[in-house]
């Protein structure tokens, strides 16, 4: 960590604001008053923009999963939260051992920027070219979860050509709490959590830690996770607030092989074996000193380690060859430091004016096992980027607003990229209706693993690009009881990264893609106790020039989740998807046609005394036998009971 941020100090003065940071702190708290109570402030989007905006305003598709929603669900993992969200389709290869990958609107998982608290986690190290695994997510501390669908490339440039999934983890109150949680399921499932939060004077806290063991709910599938959350906070005024933020995650897990045919046609049956910790840290500061002026200043690093050992896959339909057995050491690192200022510039126009600058180091040590000798590979990467980066936006009493925003960066070892995004929403106050548009380009880096591996990496690989655009409406109904909304988009991508067998097998810049679609939503609420939503994806992808199809997305998606609460201790949650006919492949196999499936999930939280409360979950609860990729059969139906205390 030390040898990246002096790297960084090296190419950029942000070490000045650095410093000026730490020394603004010790002056603050020398000048401490009372925290404001910000408990009521109307709630925000904060992941679309640098300069956050209500959902209307927003110029972006975006979905919040609340607080009550991921209480109320109960969730195993982070994934059964995100699959209720329209154009995000989720696969998971079996149990949770096995993974899981999101695919926004067509988009490989690699272009969905997956951020804890602002920090970006996604590991440009692994064979997925820098995707997330959801999986490894824990619920526990989760305050709510901003999902933006569309371009924001010039809000955080590579990675961000897809779409955002920010996880927020929650911050203390005024009120102090502690609670301690004990789950058990069928499959031997069982979780600990225990959550602590409060506020004294200037500082509030939150902290939350958990343990969970997934149990074996699919042949060969076991998951074991210890994660940890922390966010502490002082306010010494009204208008500035210093912030720190940690999370942890160590987990164990195991799986056939990605591709083997998984527990029903893997040839070799032994199983993926893999080790890995997430850390990120991050330090924020932001002050509001004059009406037309804010500041922010964040440094965050974040740290991942994996080490793997899988016993490969043997030859079948689809490569006579197969993969070998192999063992890979893998460390990356990334640090940040950025700098932005708001102006509002009159009482309608607002201007943001930042810099970014970032550091990356990866290495990775590996081995293919061909019997009769071993190939070694190691590789040490180190990727500087400097981003200026600028933001507009005027919003007007009529109910119109334009945004737009720039966003250049400079890599080490490529050509510098602009990225640039503008947008544009109109809500008719008298009819309810609300109109968006949204258009931007962005680019993502190759990864580490694509430039560096040294079987099939290519140092001469080029970026991959993309033209984003998307336009829908929102219509509210019966004093906006009612809500329906449509959106159509269309995502272009050009470069994409592909494998090519060779010889000499290699990764290479191959495909042109697009992805086109309608995203539907209805909202109802007839009354206070009672809210129903649904949603309908469609997505249609074609490879340019190509009568291939891509893998894992599935032209439809559908889903409904309806939340009743008919007493004031007592919640009851339904949530029903379905997921349409899947193209997939496995090497035993060749390609496949995955049947279409509906899951249902039940869940209840019954609160039996202010201190003591009790839900039950029962996830798949009609049985129902399908599969997200081939060989890998979904979990069958798991009851669960959890115990919760208050202290």
């Amino acid at each position: 960590m030390n040898d990246i941020l002096s790297h960084a100090v090296n190419r950029s003065r942000l070490c000045g604001l650095l410093v000026a940071l730490t020394g603004a702190c010790f002056v603050i708290l020398q000048q401490v008053t009372e925290l404001s109570a910000q408990d009521n402030l109307p709630p925000v989007i904060v992941s679309a923009s640098r300069m956050p905006s209500s959902s209307i305003e927003t110029v972006t598709s975006a979905t919040v999963i609340g607080k009550t929603e991921i209480e109320s669900k109960q969730p195993v993992s982070v994934t059964e939260l995100l699959r209720s969200v329209p154009g995000l389709h989720i696969d998971q290869n079996g149990g949770r051992g096995g993974g899981a990958s999101v695919y926004m609107r067509g988009a490989d998982p690699n272009f969905t920027l997956v951020m804890v608290d602002g920090i970006q986690a996604n590991d440009p190290l692994n064979n997925h070219g820098g995707s997330f695994n959801f999986s490894d997510l824990d619920s526990a501390g989760i305050e709510r979860i901003e999902v933006i669908r569309g371009p924001v490339a010039s809000v955080y440039g590579s990675a961000a050509i897809g779409g955002v999934i920010n996880i927020i983890t929650k911050r203390g109150s005024a009120q102090p709490q502690a609670s301690i949680d004990f789950t058990g399921g069928r499959f031997g499932y069982g979780r600990t959590a225990f959550m602590t939060s409060g506020r004294s004077g200037v500082f509030d806290y939150a902290f939350s830690t958990a343990y969970l063991s997934d149990g074996e709910p699919v042949k060969g599938s076991n998951f074991r996770n210890g994660s940890y959350n922390g966010k502490f906070s002082i306010a010494p005024s009204d208008n500035a607030l210093l912030q720190m933020t940690s999370h942890f995650a160590d987990s164990h897990s195991e799986s056939f092989p990605e591709d083997s045919g998984g527990p029903q046609y893997a040839v070799r049956r032994q199983t993926d074996r893999r080790h890995e910790q997430q850390t990120t840290v991050g330090l924020n500061f932001s002050h509001h000193p004059l009406a037309w002026l804010d500041y922010d200043l964040q440094t965050s690093f974040f740290n991942s380690i994996d080490d793997t050992k899988s016993p490969g896959v043997a030859a079948g339909v689809r490569d006579p060859v197969g993969i070998p057995p192999s063992r890979s050491n893998g460390s990356f690192q990334r640090g940040t430091l950025t700098s932005s200022t708001t102006l509002s510039v009159m009482d309608n126009l607002s201007v943001n004016l930042g810099f970014e600058e970032k550091i990356e180091h990866g290495s990775n040590d590996s081995e293919l096992n061909f019997g009769r000798f071993v190939l070694g590979g190691k590789f040490k990467l180190t990727r500087y980027t400097s981003s200026p980066f600028f933001e507009t936006r005027a919003a007007w009493p009529f109910g119109l607003t334009l945004q737009g925003g720039l966003r250049a960066d400079f890599p080490s070892d490529f050509a510098a990229k602009v990225s640039p995004r503008v947008g544009a929403a109109f809500k008719i106050a008298a009819s309810g209706t609300t109109l968006k548009t949204n258009w931007g380009e962005g680019f993502h880096l190759p990864s580490f693993f694509a430039l560096g591996n040294p079987i099939v990496g290519n140092v001469n690989l080029k970026p991959e690009t993309s033209k984003n655009f998307d336009a829908g409406a929102v219509q509210s109904l019966w004093d906006e009881h009612v809500e329906v909304g449509v959106t159509f988009f269309d995502n272009r991508y050009k470069n994409l990264i592909d494998f090519d067998a060779g010889p000499p097998p290699r990764l290479v810049n191959r495909s042109n893609v697009i992805a086109r679609g309608v995203e539907a939503t209805l909202q109802i609420k007839p009354v206070d106790s009672l809210s129903v939503r649904t949603q309908l994806t469609y997505t249609h992808t074609d490879i340019i020039n190509s009568s291939e199809e891509l893998r894992r997305r599935p032209k439809w998606r559908a889903g409904m989740d309806a939340r009743w609460q008919p007493r004031a201790d007592l919640t009851l949650n339904l949530a029903v998807f379905y997921v349409g006919t899947v193209l997939d492949s496995s090497i035993p196999t060749g390609e496949r046609n995955l049947d279409p499936y509906a899951r249902v999930d039940l869940a209840s939280v019954w609160s039996v005394t202010p201190k003591i409360q009790i839900a039950a979950g029962i996830d798949n609860l009609l049985n129902r036998k399908y599969q997200e990729a081939v060989g890998f059969p979904a979990a069958a139906i798991r009851p669960r009971v959890s115990l919760r205390y208050n202290f």
